[in-house]
């Protein structure tokens, strides 16, 4: 959040915006990330997050701010997985990575919200839990060791399966999925592999 203590945001419908302008960083760092509005918060939402403060200063930084969304991509790590256990119990197995990009990122648009006439930025990173666009958890290859598909999307054990989804993406890119996964699947419906 961009806080200005000066100038109130009265905006009803906030519009999205999006950035990626600082998405692939320099040569030395992994993607940072994207930038997007997240809408506008309120302070019932800080309230649930912050039981313990009282409404009035919530209800005053919720007035006062722009609202961001700042997402970098987790690198691919074959440790990251979804699985599913003997008891049919799905998991989510994770470790966070790439922070340091996404440090960076945080840093880029902080500075420039501050130049922007937004003295107090509020920055609080999000787990697992607000991950809504999950990818790879059918790793893509040619080798069946290492891999559930091959470059077609069709499963190396099974002749008549193909995955058109996001289960062979290695990431998100930061962003929501739906294009490229409408563009992939177009891909391989044009290499005239899948037969009616």
């Amino acid at each position: 959040m961009a806080v200005d203590p000066r100038c109130t945001n009265h905006v009803r419908f906030q519009k999205t915006l999006g950035m990626n302008d600082w998405y692939l960083g320099s040569d030395q760092e992994r993607p940072l990330g994207t930038v997007q509005m997240l809408g506008k918060l309120k302070a019932p939402m800080f309230k649930a997050a912050r039981p313990w403060a009282p409404e009035l200063p919530l209800k005053y930084v919720a007035n006062h701010s722009v609202d961001l969304y700042l997402t970098t991509e987790d690198v691919p790590k074959p440790e990251n997985r979804v699985r599913l256990d003997g008891h049919g119990q799905i998991w989510v197995d994770w470790t966070s990575n790439n922070l340091s990009s996404h440090s960076e990122l945080l840093k880029r648009v902080g500075r420039t919200m501050k130049r922007a006439g937004y003295p107090l930025i509020l920055a609080e990173r999000m787990g697992i839990e607000t991950n809504s666009h999950r990818c790879g958890t059918a790793a893509m290859g040619e080798d069946p060791a290492g891999s559930v598909i091959d470059r077609d999307c069709r499963a190396h054990d099974l002749t008549n399966l193909w995955l058109l989804d996001s289960s062979g993406f290695p990431s998100s890119a930061g962003l929501n999925p739906a294009l490229t996964i409408a563009a992939n699947a177009l891909r391989v419906i044009d290499t005239g592999v899948i037969h009616a």
